[in-house]
């Protein structure tokens, strides 16, 4: 029985002790709860930064969309974007009109007069056939030509003239009879875009030309 008391006694003392060491081990000065406090009631401060200048500061390049949109192109008719196909085949290969049997709905189709002429492609130098022969007009006939443009049109002289033409552009001799004709355009095939763009290239920069032998043919929306 003394055994076991003295071992109780002592387990008593253990465990006291042991419980005023963890209470030191946990208790806080009174300076210390102080400074805690004053931590949790002021605001945290905020980071500074220095400011730039206008000379340090850069701006970001701005950044285009590389999504693709339906939206239709667009052409600056100021600017000619020749298409180097189209350029190469006009004269080889020429749009041919075709026969109107009828049928077709030619709702908002563009139309035009059928000339009594001659065929002709004005390459920027020389004037040829459809089927790529020479004429030989005058100087002074082309002299005011577009140079950055393929012309297809018509050497049209007047209604029901169309032999007295014939016999003015087969010749070599460069006679009087080119002052009878007009180079009548149709179409631009060297400049891209559908074709209602090409008539507006070609009647922005006909207007320009200072020649009195060469002008758009006159269209018409059905």
């Amino acid at each position: 029985m003394s055994m076991s008391k003295s071992k109780m006694q002592r387990s008593q003392k253990a465990s006291k002790g042991a419980a005023k060491s963890m209470g030191k081990r946990s208790r806080k000065t009174p300076v210390e709860e102080t400074k805690e406090e004053a931590k949790q009631k002021s605001p945290p401060r905020p980071s500074l930064k220095k400011r730039e200048s206008k000379a340090e500061r850069k701006e970001e390049p701005t950044r285009k969309s590389s999504r693709q949109t339906n939206r239709p192109e667009s052409y600056n008719i100021d600017v000619l974007i020749p298409d180097v196909t189209l350029v190469e085949n006009a004269a080889k290969n020429p749009m041919l009109a075709s026969k109107y049997d009828g049928t077709q709905n030619i709702n908002n189709w563009i139309m035009s007069e059928k000339l009594d002429g001659v065929r002709c492609i004005w390459d920027g130098t020389t004037m040829r056939t459809r089927n790529g022969n020479l004429f030989y007009p005058p100087e002074y006939f082309t002299a005011g030509f577009p140079k950055d443009l393929i012309l297809d049109g018509e050497l049209f002289m007047g209604r029901g003239e169309f032999q007295a033409t014939v016999s003015v552009v087969r010749r070599h001799d460069q006679g009087d009879g080119w002052k009878k004709i007009k180079f009548l355009v149709f179409d631009g095939p060297g400049i891209k875009g559908d074709f209602q763009t090409r008539l507006k290239v070609l009647d922005k920069k006909l207007k320009k030309c200072k020649s009195e032998y060469v002008q758009l043919h006159k269209h018409e929306v059905c």
